[in-house]
């Protein structure tokens, strides 16, 4: 069944998902199962923050190794009324988050346009093509996470991949806990990996998501994109990746 992926008001609890039979299921591995040390990350985070809520512990316990994040777009269009000011900010937080995540990365921003990024797919997929190597392991959101620009990205990640001779794609989940309902959802359980993450490297996730401002406090009279209800999902002690195979 095709479900509707609208991202809108509170979004299914922490509580239900907890109680959810096949998220309990999910078999644990480590990140080093997931990511060879020696590999090259390679994170394609479609807005800034998104190369943080959905893996930032399991980058903290995978310490050393090369890390390169392809910063999509500038999220400037998450306050449209704010635009200009966020196109400069957000990038400025992503890389405070990064620091307070105390994880070596270089960070390549490609400057496409915040929610245009289905029209732009050759121009997105060539330039990510362009940064890849044949032995990267890549990141990259859900091929069905619901925001269109996570979808686009995905797209552009298999299809770049393929044309490096990269493995395709670990995804990850990230606005799919929010529209998708436990039993009832398209999420692939099947090949669905749970990560734990110690107390010392959820803390660092907590302080790197804290250099959001733009995301998590009120901003021009609108309630936060990053509520306290949100962030409970990305603040657990596990992280959860969809792999095609594992390293």
């Amino acid at each position: 069944m095709v479900m509707d992926r609208t991202i809108e008001g509170e979004g299914t609890s922490e509580r239900e998902w907890l109680a959810d039979p096949d998220l309990c299921r999910v078999r644990s591995i480590t990140s080093t199962d997931l990511f060879a040390p020696e590999q090259r990350l390679v994170i394609c985070a479609p807005h800034p923050d998104d190369e943080i809520l959905p893996c930032a512990g399991s980058l903290v316990q995978r310490g050393a190794g090369q890390l390169l994040i392809l910063a999509i777009t500038d999220g400037e269009m998450s306050h449209p009324m704010l635009r200009d000011t966020l196109k400069e900010v957000r990038p400025r937080e992503s890389q405070a988050s990064i620091e307070a995540l105390d994880v070596p990365a270089e960070v390549t921003r490609l400057g496409f346009a915040d929610g245009q990024l289905q029209p732009s797919l050759p121009a997105l997929t060539r330039a990510i093509a362009a940064t890849l190597r044949p032995d990267d392991c890549l990141l990259a959101p859900w091929g069905l996470d619901g925001h269109p620009d996570h979808e686009a990205t995905y797209q552009a990640a298999a299809a770049a991949a393929n044309l490096a001779g990269a493995a395709p794609p670990i995804e990850m989940p990230i606005w799919a806990w929010h529209w998708c309902r436990p039993h009832h959802n398209p999420i692939p359980w099947s090949r669905a990996v749970k990560v734990p993450i110690t107390q010392e490297a959820l803390q660092r996730k907590h302080q790197a998501i804290a250099q959001f401002t733009t995301q998590i406090c009120r901003l021009d009279g609108e309630a936060p994109i990053l509520t306290e209800r949100t962030l409970q999902r990305f603040l657990r002690p596990w992280e959860i990746f969809f792999p095609f195979h594992l390293s």
